[in-house]
Protein backbone atom coordinates (compact mmCIF):
# COMPACT_ATOMS: atom_id res chain seq x y z
CA UNK A 1 0.00 0.00 0.00
CA UNK A 2 1.06 3.08 -1.07
CA UNK A 3 1.27 6.06 1.33
CA UNK A 4 -1.58 8.98 0.42
CA UNK A 5 -0.50 12.18 -0.64
CA UNK A 6 -3.09 15.21 -1.11
CA UNK A 7 -1.38 17.20 -3.97
CA UNK A 8 -1.39 15.16 -8.01
CA UNK A 9 0.96 15.23 -10.69
CA UNK A 10 -1.69 17.90 -12.56
CA UNK A 11 -0.36 20.90 -9.68
CA UNK A 12 3.08 19.46 -10.24
CA UNK A 13 3.07 19.94 -14.04
CA UNK A 14 1.64 23.10 -13.95
CA UNK A 15 4.28 24.20 -11.27
CA UNK A 16 7.00 23.64 -13.99
CA UNK A 17 8.60 26.16 -15.80
CA UNK A 18 7.75 24.93 -19.48
CA UNK A 19 10.71 27.42 -20.96
CA UNK A 20 12.98 25.68 -18.82
CA UNK A 21 15.60 23.26 -20.06
CA UNK A 22 14.40 19.89 -19.01
CA UNK A 23 17.34 17.89 -20.81
CA UNK A 24 21.14 17.82 -20.28
CA UNK A 25 22.29 19.76 -22.82
CA UNK A 26 21.55 23.42 -24.23
CA UNK A 27 23.15 24.62 -27.45
CA UNK A 28 23.33 28.47 -27.72
CA UNK A 29 23.93 29.48 -31.57
CA UNK A 30 25.50 33.09 -31.58
CA UNK A 31 25.63 34.83 -35.31
CA UNK A 32 26.27 38.24 -35.32
CA UNK A 33 25.62 38.27 -38.99
CA UNK A 34 22.04 38.00 -38.84
CA UNK A 35 20.91 41.31 -37.89
CA UNK A 36 22.97 42.38 -40.72
CA UNK A 37 22.31 40.26 -43.57
CA UNK A 38 18.82 39.24 -42.87
CA UNK A 39 19.73 36.39 -43.37
CA UNK A 40 18.01 34.09 -40.10
CA UNK A 41 18.90 30.67 -39.54
CA UNK A 42 16.55 28.64 -41.18
CA UNK A 43 13.92 26.36 -39.78
CA UNK A 44 15.45 23.43 -40.88
CA UNK A 45 18.85 23.94 -39.83
CA UNK A 46 17.39 24.49 -36.66
CA UNK A 47 15.09 21.40 -36.90
CA UNK A 48 18.28 19.02 -37.99
CA UNK A 49 20.47 20.32 -35.04
CA UNK A 50 17.24 19.40 -32.31
CA UNK A 51 17.19 16.16 -33.67
CA UNK A 52 20.85 16.20 -31.87
CA UNK A 53 19.95 18.36 -28.67
CA UNK A 54 16.34 19.67 -28.34
CA UNK A 55 16.89 23.15 -26.47
CA UNK A 56 18.25 25.43 -29.02
CA UNK A 57 18.33 29.47 -28.05
CA UNK A 58 19.88 31.84 -30.66
CA UNK A 59 21.68 35.16 -30.43
CA UNK A 60 22.73 37.84 -32.41
CA UNK A 61 24.31 40.33 -29.82
CA UNK A 62 27.95 38.99 -27.99
CA UNK A 63 27.03 40.71 -24.83
CA UNK A 64 23.25 39.53 -24.60
CA UNK A 65 24.52 35.80 -25.37
CA UNK A 66 27.22 36.15 -22.59
CA UNK A 67 25.09 37.34 -20.29
CA UNK A 68 22.41 34.46 -20.63
CA UNK A 69 25.14 32.10 -20.51
CA UNK A 70 26.09 33.62 -17.02
CA UNK A 71 23.51 34.05 -15.80
CA UNK A 72 22.82 29.94 -16.26
CA UNK A 73 23.21 27.25 -13.37
CA UNK A 74 26.94 25.45 -13.32
CA UNK A 75 24.98 22.51 -13.50
CA UNK A 76 24.36 23.25 -17.48
CA UNK A 77 26.02 22.01 -20.20
CA UNK A 78 25.94 24.41 -23.23
CA UNK A 79 27.20 23.43 -26.55
CA UNK A 80 28.08 27.17 -28.26
CA UNK A 81 28.35 27.63 -31.86
CA UNK A 82 29.67 31.05 -33.07
CA UNK A 83 30.57 32.50 -36.17
CA UNK A 84 33.70 33.14 -37.58
CA UNK A 85 33.14 37.15 -37.21
CA UNK A 86 32.49 37.02 -33.09
CA UNK A 87 35.84 38.74 -31.53
CA UNK A 88 38.25 36.52 -29.55
CA UNK A 89 37.69 38.66 -26.53
CA UNK A 90 34.33 36.77 -26.58
CA UNK A 91 35.81 33.17 -26.68
CA UNK A 92 38.10 34.54 -24.35
CA UNK A 93 35.58 35.58 -21.63
CA UNK A 94 33.70 32.58 -22.13
CA UNK A 95 35.82 29.89 -22.52
CA UNK A 96 36.45 29.47 -18.38
CA UNK A 97 32.89 29.24 -17.59
CA UNK A 98 31.98 26.49 -16.10
CA UNK A 99 28.55 26.21 -17.70
CA UNK A 100 30.53 25.74 -21.46
CA UNK A 101 30.84 22.25 -22.35
CA UNK A 102 31.95 22.59 -26.07
CA UNK A 103 32.57 25.20 -28.69
CA UNK A 104 31.88 25.16 -32.29
CA UNK A 105 33.08 28.09 -34.85
CA UNK A 106 31.21 28.07 -38.36
CA UNK A 107 33.34 29.40 -40.95
CA UNK A 108 31.95 29.06 -44.32
CA UNK A 109 34.99 31.44 -45.65
CA UNK A 110 38.12 29.34 -44.25
CA UNK A 111 39.78 32.62 -42.78
CA UNK A 112 40.04 31.72 -39.17
CA UNK A 113 42.89 30.64 -37.24
CA UNK A 114 42.91 27.29 -36.29
CA UNK A 115 45.92 27.67 -33.70
CA UNK A 116 42.38 29.16 -32.20
CA UNK A 117 41.87 25.09 -30.82
CA UNK A 118 44.96 25.16 -28.82
CA UNK A 119 44.83 28.38 -27.31
CA UNK A 120 40.93 27.61 -26.07
CA UNK A 121 41.27 24.24 -25.21
CA UNK A 122 36.84 24.14 -25.22
CA UNK A 123 36.83 24.75 -29.29
CA UNK A 124 36.11 21.17 -30.52
CA UNK A 125 35.88 21.98 -34.38
CA UNK A 126 36.49 24.64 -37.13
CA UNK A 127 33.44 23.82 -39.21
CA UNK A 128 33.05 25.00 -42.79
CA UNK A 129 29.49 23.88 -43.72
CA UNK A 130 26.58 23.28 -41.79
CA UNK A 131 26.08 19.90 -42.66
CA UNK A 132 29.97 19.28 -41.55
CA UNK A 133 28.77 21.07 -38.27
CA UNK A 134 26.04 18.57 -37.85
CA UNK A 135 27.62 15.60 -38.11
CA UNK A 136 30.70 17.12 -35.75
CA UNK A 137 28.33 17.77 -32.78
CA UNK A 138 26.45 14.37 -33.61
CA UNK A 139 29.91 12.78 -33.42
CA UNK A 140 30.65 14.35 -30.47
CA UNK A 141 27.34 13.62 -28.37
CA UNK A 142 27.95 10.11 -28.99
CA UNK A 143 31.50 10.35 -28.16
CA UNK A 144 30.23 12.24 -24.27
CA UNK A 145 27.29 10.26 -23.91
CA UNK A 146 28.71 9.26 -20.10
CA UNK A 147 27.67 12.92 -19.29
CA UNK A 148 24.22 12.21 -19.46
CA UNK A 149 24.68 9.18 -16.99
CA UNK A 150 27.46 10.83 -14.68
CA UNK A 151 27.65 9.10 -11.13
CA UNK A 152 26.07 11.56 -8.54
CA UNK A 153 26.47 10.60 -5.30
CA UNK A 154 26.65 11.67 -1.25
CA UNK A 155 28.30 11.11 1.87
CA UNK A 156 27.87 10.28 4.54
CA UNK A 157 30.59 11.11 7.33
CA UNK A 158 30.69 9.01 9.73
CA UNK A 159 32.24 11.13 12.73
CA UNK A 160 31.05 14.32 11.39
CA UNK A 161 29.08 16.32 13.99
CA UNK A 162 28.04 19.50 11.83
CA UNK A 163 25.10 19.41 9.13
CA UNK A 164 27.36 18.28 6.20
CA UNK A 165 25.33 15.06 6.37
CA UNK A 166 22.07 16.63 5.47
CA UNK A 167 22.35 16.46 1.65
CA UNK A 168 23.00 12.54 2.21
CA UNK A 169 19.85 11.96 4.37
CA UNK A 170 17.59 13.86 2.78
CA UNK A 171 18.40 11.88 -0.74
CA UNK A 172 17.31 8.90 0.83
CA UNK A 173 14.31 9.76 2.12
CA UNK A 174 13.10 12.10 -0.92
CA UNK A 175 13.66 8.56 -3.13
CA UNK A 176 12.61 6.58 -0.37
CA UNK A 177 9.19 8.19 0.37
CA UNK A 178 8.43 8.60 -3.98
CA UNK A 179 9.09 5.32 -4.71
CA UNK A 180 6.22 3.86 -1.49
CA UNK A 181 3.66 6.48 -2.89
CA UNK A 182 1.20 5.29 -5.58
CA UNK A 183 0.85 6.45 -8.73
CA UNK A 184 -1.97 8.42 -10.36
CA UNK A 185 -3.51 7.46 -13.49
CA UNK A 186 -2.72 11.44 -14.64
CA UNK A 187 1.37 10.46 -13.75
CA UNK A 188 2.00 9.53 -17.62
CA UNK A 189 -0.46 11.83 -19.42
CA UNK A 190 0.83 14.82 -17.41
CA UNK A 191 4.40 13.96 -18.44
CA UNK A 192 3.41 13.45 -21.84
CA UNK A 193 2.11 16.94 -21.80
CA UNK A 194 5.02 19.10 -20.57
CA UNK A 195 7.34 17.10 -22.99
CA UNK A 196 4.75 18.86 -25.70
CA UNK A 197 5.21 21.74 -24.77
CA UNK A 198 9.19 21.02 -24.14
CA UNK A 199 9.53 19.85 -27.51
CA UNK A 200 7.28 21.78 -29.73
CA UNK A 201 8.38 21.81 -33.09
CA UNK A 202 10.66 18.93 -32.73
CA UNK A 203 9.13 16.25 -35.13
CA UNK A 204 12.23 13.38 -34.19
CA UNK A 205 11.44 13.57 -30.41
CA UNK A 206 7.59 14.08 -31.06
CA UNK A 207 7.11 11.28 -32.34
CA UNK A 208 9.04 9.37 -29.77
CA UNK A 209 7.13 10.60 -27.30
CA UNK A 210 3.78 9.60 -29.65
CA UNK A 211 5.38 5.92 -29.31
CA UNK A 212 5.87 6.17 -25.44
CA UNK A 213 2.29 7.42 -25.42
CA UNK A 214 1.31 3.80 -27.27
CA UNK A 215 3.68 1.45 -25.99
CA UNK A 216 5.25 2.24 -22.89
CA UNK A 217 4.45 -0.45 -19.85
CA UNK A 218 5.71 -1.00 -16.33
CA UNK A 219 7.75 -4.46 -17.37
CA UNK A 220 9.23 -2.01 -20.36
CA UNK A 221 10.90 0.76 -18.26
CA UNK A 222 14.49 -0.49 -18.16
CA UNK A 223 14.15 -0.79 -21.79
CA UNK A 224 12.82 3.06 -22.39
CA UNK A 225 15.89 3.95 -19.85
CA UNK A 226 18.42 2.21 -21.28
CA UNK A 227 17.30 3.19 -25.10
CA UNK A 228 19.29 6.78 -24.34
CA UNK A 229 15.77 9.01 -25.45
CA UNK A 230 14.23 11.95 -23.72
CA UNK A 231 12.72 9.96 -20.95
CA UNK A 232 16.58 8.90 -19.27
CA UNK A 233 17.67 12.45 -20.13
CA UNK A 234 14.79 14.07 -18.06
CA UNK A 235 15.01 11.40 -15.17
CA UNK A 236 18.88 12.11 -15.06
CA UNK A 237 18.81 15.67 -15.34
CA UNK A 238 16.12 15.79 -12.00
CA UNK A 239 18.02 13.95 -10.10
CA UNK A 240 21.28 16.25 -11.45
CA UNK A 241 19.97 19.25 -10.09
CA UNK A 242 17.52 17.81 -7.70
CA UNK A 243 13.98 18.89 -9.48
CA UNK A 244 11.58 17.97 -7.18
CA UNK A 245 9.10 18.72 -9.24
CA UNK A 246 10.01 16.78 -12.11
CA UNK A 247 10.95 13.89 -9.68
CA UNK A 248 7.65 13.87 -9.14
CA UNK A 249 6.32 13.64 -11.95
CA UNK A 250 9.05 10.49 -13.15
CA UNK A 251 8.19 8.80 -10.10
CA UNK A 252 6.32 6.12 -11.67
CA UNK A 253 9.40 5.33 -14.05
CA UNK A 254 11.43 5.42 -11.09
CA UNK A 255 8.98 3.02 -9.75
CA UNK A 256 9.19 0.53 -12.22
CA UNK A 257 12.35 0.58 -12.93
CA UNK A 258 13.31 -0.59 -9.07
CA UNK A 259 10.39 -3.13 -9.73
CA UNK A 260 12.10 -4.47 -12.80
CA UNK A 261 15.71 -4.87 -11.35
CA UNK A 262 14.31 -6.55 -8.12
CA UNK A 263 12.65 -8.92 -10.73
CA UNK A 264 16.21 -9.79 -12.70
CA UNK A 265 18.32 -9.22 -9.53
CA UNK A 266 21.18 -11.20 -9.69
CA UNK A 267 21.50 -14.15 -7.25
CA UNK A 268 25.11 -14.46 -7.38
CA UNK A 269 28.08 -11.64 -7.61
CA UNK A 270 28.25 -10.02 -11.56
CA UNK A 271 31.68 -8.19 -11.81
CA UNK A 272 30.64 -5.28 -14.42
CA UNK A 273 32.53 -2.21 -15.90
CA UNK A 274 31.58 1.36 -16.51
CA UNK A 275 33.52 4.48 -17.77
CA UNK A 276 34.09 8.34 -17.08
CA UNK A 277 35.37 11.31 -16.65
CA UNK A 278 35.89 12.53 -13.51
CA UNK A 279 37.33 15.83 -12.32
CA UNK A 280 40.00 16.05 -9.62
CA UNK A 281 37.66 17.66 -7.32
CA UNK A 282 35.44 14.64 -7.68
CA UNK A 283 37.79 12.15 -7.60
CA UNK A 284 39.80 13.71 -4.29
CA UNK A 285 36.20 13.81 -2.98
CA UNK A 286 35.94 9.75 -3.37
CA UNK A 287 39.30 8.91 -1.97
CA UNK A 288 38.63 10.82 1.37
CA UNK A 289 35.19 9.27 1.32
CA UNK A 290 36.92 5.62 1.80
CA UNK A 291 35.45 4.13 5.15
CA UNK A 292 32.36 6.46 5.27
CA UNK A 293 28.73 5.73 3.40
CA UNK A 294 28.41 6.42 -0.62
CA UNK A 295 25.17 7.47 -1.60
CA UNK A 296 24.59 6.80 -5.45
CA UNK A 297 21.68 8.89 -6.43
CA UNK A 298 21.17 7.73 -9.94
CA UNK A 299 20.76 4.11 -12.00
CA UNK A 300 24.48 3.80 -13.57
CA UNK A 301 24.62 2.26 -16.93
CA UNK A 302 27.42 -0.81 -16.72
CA UNK A 303 28.74 -3.51 -19.35
CA UNK A 304 30.04 -7.10 -18.61
CA UNK A 305 32.15 -6.20 -22.33
CA UNK A 306 35.68 -4.56 -21.16
CA UNK A 307 36.20 -4.32 -24.55
CA UNK A 308 33.83 -1.43 -24.96
CA UNK A 309 35.07 0.37 -21.75
CA UNK A 310 38.89 0.48 -22.24
CA UNK A 311 38.99 0.81 -26.06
Amino acid sequence: MGLCHGSNSSIIEKSLNHNENLDIYTVIWLDNRIKKSKKQISIQQQQQLRTIINYLKIFENENDCEEYIKQMSQDEYIILIINDQIEQKFISHVNNLQQIFSIYIYSQNNNIDEQLINQYDKIKSICLNYDELIKQIEFDQIKYKYIKNKILFDIFYINNTNNSNEKFIYSQILIDILLQMDSMPNDIIDLITLCRNQYKGNKFLLNILREFQKTYTSNHAIWWFTRDTFISQLLNKALRIQNIDLIFLLRFFLHDIEQQLKQYLCLTPVQVYRYELMSNKELELLKDSIGQFISINNFLLTTANTFIVFR
